[in-house]
C-alpha cells in the first residue's frame, strides 16, 4: 500500500513555512505591537502560510509592514489544526490495521 507523495508534501511545506514565520517573531521578540518587526515572505509557501496566519489572527499587522506574533492565538491556532487531524489518523491507522490483518489471514 502507498501513501500519495502530494498531501504529505503540502503538510510538510506548511509546517515548515510556520515555523520559519514563527522562528523569526519568536527570534526578534516581536510578541506584542510594540515588538513589531518587520517580514517579508521569501517563498510561495512561506506567503500563503502567512496569508492564513494572518486571517487567523495569529500574525497582526502594528503599522505597514511590520508584525508581531499573537501567541495565545497562535496555540490556539495549532490546537485546532491538531484537533482537526486526530479523526484523519485515527481512520487511517483503522484502515493500515485493517489491511494487515486482511493480509495476515490470506497468508
Amino acid at each position: 500500500m502507498t501513501v500519495p507523495a502530494g498531501p504529505v508534501i503540502v503538510a510538510h511545506a506548511t509546517n515548515r513555512a510556520s515555523q520559519e514565520i514563527t522562528g523569526h517573531f519568536m527570534a526578534l521578540h516581536a510578541i506584542s505591537a510594540g515588538d513589531a518587526a518587520a517580514f517579508v515572505p521569501r517563498r510561495p509557501a512561506v506567503q500563503r502560510e502567512f496569508d492564513r496566519m494572518r486571517a487567523a489572527g495569529v500574525v497582526r499587522e502594528a503599522i505597514k509592514g511590520h508584525y508581531w506574533l499573537d501567541v495565545p492565538a497562535y496555540y490556539a491556532d495549532v490546537q485546532k489544526r491538531r484537533s482537526k487531524m486526530v479523526p484523519i489518523v485515527i481512520a487511517v491507522s483503522l484502515a493500515i490495521a485493517g489491511a494487515i490483518m486482511l493480509l495476515y489471514g490470506f497468508s
